[in-house]
């Protein structure tokens, strides 16, 4: 019988875990590249309170999108019971003015109509939102603006708007909150790449009221949070979306 040589795992062990570790630096590399790309992409704006901002780029375009965030003292279910209150709009949502829901026929879904500002900053967002529930516990809300939801309101033209706002519990108990806002460029001058200070601090002075009328907030019933639809996948980027409407807005 002939016996093949013996060939001992010690023998093939260093080869292999340095082909793995080449691998695993490999890996490393790219993912360390990636997050420096991605990190390169946004810019930090500002910060109010427990509050900060920062804008990130919209490949392709001159558009940038701001995302403010803060961790707050409440539940998921007052703060959702706060973003419904239409009426309780101008007490924290900086520049508001008036905003008025109405259901649009879709369950989980309504028509938002909100004037914000005055003078040359006064605008009249006509948007529908829609809402998720998030798997632990956390739910989002989609608001889209467009022409084509009504090319005129109250004589003011109404302008591309997407709107994203994330509740999340954190392991402390605390409420992560999120808002991602991306809309046409501030009057009057219309720079596309610009983020004007007011932008930034609309949103800041908004995360930072609503830190504060958060505690006092009534929280929705478990069931109506049970009752929302579980997020399906991942929702598309709030940028191309934004392109699209503005590209469609054009033509």
């Amino acid at each position: 019988m002939v016996r093949e040589p013996y060939s001992s795992p010690r023998a093939t062990i260093p080869a292999a875990f340095i082909v793995l570790l080449v691998i695993v630096a490999a890996l490393g590399a790219d993912t360390a590249a990636a997050q420096a790309a991605q990190a390169a992409e946004c810019r930090p704006e500002g910060e109010r309170g427990a509050a900060s901002a920062e804008s990130c780029a919209i490949a392709g375009t001159d558009y940038r999108l701001v995302r403010a965030r803060t961790t707050a003292a409440g539940t998921v279910g007052a703060a959702v019971e706060l973003l419904r209150d239409s009426a309780r709009c101008p007490e924290w949502q900086a520049m508001c003015v008036e905003e008025r829901s109405f259901r649009d026929g879709a369950e989980h879904r309504s028509i938002r109509h909100r004037r914000t500002g005055a003078g040359i900053t006064r605008r009249v967002l006509v948007s529908r939102n829609t809402w998720w529930r998030l798997d632990g516990g956390g739910v989002v809300v989609n608001f889209v603006g467009a022409d084509w939801m009504a090319a005129r309101y109250e004589g003011t033209r109404v302008l591309c708007l997407r709107e994203r706002w994330w509740f999340r519990p954190d392991r402390s108990g605390r409420l992560q909150a999120v808002i991602e806002v991306v809309s046409d460029p501030q009057p009057p001058f219309g720079l596309t790449g610009a983020v004007t200070a007011s932008t930034v601090q609309t949103l800041l002075r908004t995360l930072d009221n609503f830190s504060r009328q958060l505690p006092s907030a009534p929280a929705a019933p478990a069931a109506a949070l049970d009752s929302l639809p579980l997020l399906p996948g991942p929702l598309p980027d709030l940028g191309p979306c934004f392109v699209r409407c503005q590209d469609a807005r054009r033509s």
